[in-house]
């Protein structure tokens, strides 16, 4: 995705530069950074999503804040065993 498309996608959602990284769990500047080299291809994908209407920021923030809370009750991003922490 070019940056001038990640951008428009952006104004459309009404959503900031800041607010869109924040949203997946980045920094401020990392959603600044995507406007001007363009997002990997991950973000693309979901931008699109967005952009249908498959999905809404408000799904996004939801999914985030359970996936942390998932990593924060096992303790560790990653057990001992080298695990991740979301697979049983």
């Amino acid at each position: 995705m070019s940056p001038k498309r990640y951008r428009t996608i952006l104004e459309e959602l009404e959503l900031t530069q800041s607010q869109f990284g924040q949203l997946l769990g980045q920094n401020a500047v990392t959603g600044r950074r995507w406007a001007t080299r363009g997002p990997p291809m991950p973000v693309s994908i979901l931008l699109h999503f967005l952009e249908w209407g498959e999905v809404t920021p408000a799904k996004i923030e939801q999914a985030r804040r359970e996936i942390i809370a998932a990593y924060r009750s096992r303790g560790r991003s990653r057990s001992r065993k080298g695990r991740h922490p979301l697979r049983r």
